[in-house]
Parts: C-alpha cells; structure tokens; sequence
C-alpha cells in the first residue's frame, strides 16, 4: 500500500481500505463534494485517488461543515407564523388578482427573503382554509 500510496493514485477499494470505511462511503462524499475533486481521477466507473490530496480535502470539508453548523446555531430558527402571515397576505393579493406565482417577500431576524409560490403551496402550508 504504501509503494502505490507515494507513487500517485490508489483504487477506490484501496483507499475505503486506507480510511477504514465502506466503498459506500466513499462514493457518498464524492456525491455530496466532500472529496475535492481535484484529489481523484474518474474514468468510466473508476476512481483512482490522491490520498494526501482526498485526506487533506476530506479534513478541510469537515472544518468547513463544523463551521456552518456553528453559524445556523446562531441564526433563529423562522419565525412560522411571520411566515403564515405573509402568505395568508399573499394568497389574498392572489384571490384579487389571480396568477399562478404569487411573490411574497418575508422579513427574518434583519434578513429579507422573496418567496415565489404557487397557489398549490400557499394553501398546503397555511392550512387551505380560504
């Protein structure tokens, strides 16, 4: 392993077996970009990997995803019904002057969203009462 490991690329089944972890592991950080893609070759259905650039990759992916759980703890969760509010106003301005999007624009703890909803939608989360 270590000859292949410092002359350049490792199979898929060497590298799972390098990180001890399944195949399927591997290919799910891959689909969900953990593994830079830049640290792997793909030809076909094979994977030929980097090991020092796809661990250093995999460590700077968790940093980052560390990171971002910290931020939305620190962000409030919505408030609901703020968000009722809005689209009850929504569905309103939709029964005067009937579209298929209605644009709502809803304000968050300082943040400012613009949702574009279909009627379908509005009703499902407000309850379809008219």
């Amino acid at each position: 392993m270590s000859e292949v490991h410092n002359n350049g690329y490792v199979t898929i089944d060497e590298f799972a077996s390098y990180l001890k972890v399944k195949i399927s592991t591997i290919r799910t950080w891959i689909k969900l970009g953990k593994l830079p893609t830049d640290s792997y070759l793909k030809v076909s259905n094979t994977y030929r990997f980097n090991i020092d650039e796809a661990v250093a990759g995999l460590k700077r992916s968790s940093a980052a995803d560390m990171a971002a759980e910290a931020a939305a703890a620190l962000v409030p969760p919505p408030d609901i019904a703020r968000v009722k509010e809005v689209l009850v106003r929504a569905r309103a301005a939709r029964e005067a002057a009937p579209v298929k999007e209605v644009p709502a624009e809803v304000r968050l703890g300082g943040q400012s969203f613009t949702i574009k909803t279909e009627d379908s939608d509005i009703d499902q989360f407000i309850g379809g009462t008219r």
